[in-house]
């Protein structure tokens, strides 16, 4: 997400930071609900755009007992505390920024809920908690994996039998433009952005089998054209006048999320969750 030379754990470690920063400044940026996912139209008053999207994973889960879940690329741990809460879950969370565990850890004690939330830096490529999942839940993370399939049959070792895969992320259209496209994957450190098939092929080789697949893209509250237009010029003034290599990697980001709105608006990407079994 800002450039390829920047790892994903210092690129994390700056947008936390960032996030701290805007919420400070009087944006939110769902940093108050502890989450860094992507907003959507709320159905129910009340509802915090950046917690809708758990509510659907919430239904897609069913009502069977919910006892330990795997939240992978964790973030600030929204998602956790939200189960943790909600389900009576116990969950673990791992992500590679050693900033967003800190983050996580503490929202948990702040919460109440740290001796049902646990998290840790690690991959969801590398060793995985030594426990059987009920859920494993990854919200816009795999989209970092540099190899998608093999990222998705490590975590379906963990399924605990009839245990399930909700997987939330930005799938690609074939035709996407090149440029845009490129854009959003330096931007935001992205090197699976692959088409629907490519998904697919990944859940099926690691032997699971999709039960759900919608499309959510919809429910995602865009800008206007000319608001997009005129964050652009701002962000390349910006980009221009940068002096720290952290900032520019945080503008670098947020010019990857205004060439994913483009997409979105010409409908060559679309926001999709999996539930795999």
């Amino acid at each position: 997400m800002s450039s390829p030379n920047l790892s994903l754990d210092r690129y994390y470690d700056r947008l936390t930071l960032y996030a701290r920063l805007a919420r400070w400044l009087g944006s939110d940026a769902g940093y108050g609900a502890a989450t860094v996912h992507r907003a959507l139209r709320p159905t129910k008053t009340g509802e915090s755009p950046f917690e809708v999207v758990h509510g659907l994973i919430d239904a897609e889960l069913g009502p069977a007992a919910l006892h330990r879940l795997l939240d992978a690329g964790c973030g600030l741990g929204g998602t956790s505390l939200y189960f943790a809460h909600r389900r009576g879950a116990q969950c673990d969370g791992i992500a590679v920024s050693a900033s967003q565990v800190q983050t996580a850890s503490d929202n948990a004690r702040k919460a109440g809920l740290e001796e049902r939330c646990r998290f840790q830096v690690a991959s969801f490529d590398g060793s995985l908690p030594p426990h059987a999942f009920d859920a494993i839940v990854a919200i816009e993370s795999l989209a970092h994996a540099p190899d998608l399939a093999a990222s998705i049959a490590n975590l379906a070792k963990s399924l605990a039998p009839g245990g399930r895969l909700v997987v939330v992320d930005d799938v690609a259209d074939p035709a996407a433009d090149a440029g845009d496209a490129a854009l959003f994957k330096a931007g935001w450190q992205v090197p699976s952005f692959v088409p629907h098939a490519t998904w697919l092929a990944a859940f099926a080789q690691a032997g699971l089998r999709v039960a759900r697949d919608v499309d959510l893209t919809a429910r995602i509250r865009q800008r206007r054209t000319w608001q997009r237009a005129a964050l652009s010029v701002l962000n390349t003034a910006a980009c221009a006048l940068a002096p720290h290599a952290g900032l520019r990697a945080v503008l670098a980001s947020h010019r990857g999320g205004l060439a994913l709105e483009r997409l979105y608006a010409r409908g060559q990407s679309a926001y999709r969750l999996f539930v795999a079994l």
